[in-house]
């Protein structure tokens, strides 16, 4: 066997890319692989379609592997994955690969086949049944953005069904499940779930069309893979459907950089954030910086913490229903970032100028991030409640009672994200 290399070998690197050239007559003779570690002159690849005659033709006719790329593992597996892919090895007669699918399986990491599912899925290949509504609102839901469910997204589908007496949903994607998920006749919904929600607003819709996906096809796929998937049913480019939001999609590709090793900006994050719908400008200028900077922020906390996002429209709301329920007690709040505190007397004094019978203030605080958490409780929060202090003593009656009570609060910055595996 000889070894040529294509491209010099680097001092450091975890794997490399090769392509074997068998020097046989026949029309079959070249194999795509990767392997993990150093350059190895002993093997000679891992088919296992055409493993049989994968080394009788090499000891019959000798063979040269071509060693086209070295880097880290992921990077290299991907790599694979795309020359694989551009040849079409499955159905190639040149090639004894059978497949184009790549070592990754046996890691989980299986991009290509969460492709040829959604393709699948698109066009409509796997098992369509009319199932009743109620029974596709008890399946358990996989839904991938950081709001469960919007439910002016509900109205929305709502509307459109019951304006059209149900007709809406003939022309639509059938609801999307993976088969047998939590066990035996216990499906997963992954695509859907605000169609559900909507039609069981709509006297017109009885049942919905639901297309299992088989568990022999969906068992390969990890939870990440689960979670591109269920992704892919809410592209960009759909109108009824609710897009994967911006923040929904930063969640992903830190995931995928902490689960995978690659980086925010390699070939493989931007090529499936082309499959979710974004444009390239997009990805550059907007999802990838704000995912390094997660991925930062992220070094810092332990592995079962995320940060609390009060910017999300759920949380917002949360915070804003506080803030009304507060008021009927009487009790006044300003809701400020850590990192946004100016002016923040201005707003205590013009509070107690509108309202001169206001007998409390309450500030609540939220982090964004962890250097702004650390400003402010080192160094921010005594400067402020210094001020406070001094507003609170200004304002006391002529027995020296104090007329207003202010205080901070400080909302929660991480909370527990426990990871559940698939069955």
């Amino acid at each position: 066997m000889n070894f040529v290399f294509l491209i010099e070998e680097p001092d450091l690197y975890e794997a490399y890319l090769y392509k074997v050239r068998v020097h046989s007559p026949e029309s079959m003779k070249f194999y795509g692989g990767s392997k993990k570690g150093k350059v190895d002159r002993t093997y000679y690849g891992s088919p296992e379609t055409n493993k049989g005659k994968y080394f009788q033709d090499i000891a019959q006719y000798g063979a040269t592997i071509e060693i086209l790329n070295f880097g880290n593992y992921t990077d290299i597996i991907y790599l694979e994955k795309q020359m694989l892919k551009e040849v079409d090895a499955k159905y190639n007669p040149e090639y004894y690969n059978g497949s184009n699918l790549t070592g990754q399986i046996k890691t989980q990491y299986n991009s290509i086949l969460v492709d040829q599912i959604n393709d699948a899925i698109k066009n409509r290949e796997y098992p369509i049944i009319a199932i009743p509504k109620l029974e596709v609102a008890e399946y358990e839901t996989h839904q991938i953005r950081l709001d469960e469910i919007i439910w002016s997204h509900v109205v929305n589908i709502t509307d459109h069904m019951n304006a059209s007496e149900g007709g809406w949903l003939k022309d639509k994607d059938p609801v999307v499940v993976l088969e047998d998920y939590g066990g035996k006749g216990e499906p997963l919904l992954i695509g859907g779930h605000h169609t559900t929600q909507a039609s069981l607003r709509c006297k017109f819709v009885s049942t919905l069309e639901v297309q299992f996906i088989p568990k022999k096809v969906w068992k390969k796929l990890d939870l990440r893979n689960i979670k591109e998937l269920a992704a892919m049913q809410n592209p960009q480019e759909q109108n009824i459907r609710l897009p994967q939001s911006e923040d929904d999609e930063i969640i992903w590709i830190v995931e995928e950089c902490e689960a995978r090793g690659f980086q925010p900006d390699s070939e493989h994050i931007h090529d499936r954030l082309v499959k979710h719908g974004w444009t390239p400008a997009k990805i550059k200028r907007g999802l990838i910086p704000k995912a390094k900077n997660q991925i930062a922020i992220n070094a810092t906390l332990s592995s079962d913490e995320s940060i609390i996002n009060w910017e999300s429209a759920e949380r917002k709301k949360e915070l804003q229903v506080r803030k009304d329920a507060a008021l009927t007690k009487g009790i006044h709040m300003i809701d400020r970032s850590s990192g946004f505190l100016r002016g923040l007397g201005d707003d205590i004094i013009d509070i107690m100028y509108h309202n001169p019978n206001c007998k409390r203030i309450k500030i609540l605080i939220r982090h964004i991030k962890p250097k702004q958490k650390e400003i402010f409780e080192t160094q921010l929060q005594p400067i402020y409640q210094g001020k406070i202090n001094m507003i609170m003593d200004r304002t006391r009656d002529k027995r020296g009672n104090k007329t207003i009570e202010i205080s901070f609060e400080i909302l929660p910055f991480t909370h527990d994200t426990p990871l559940k595996e698939s069955v």
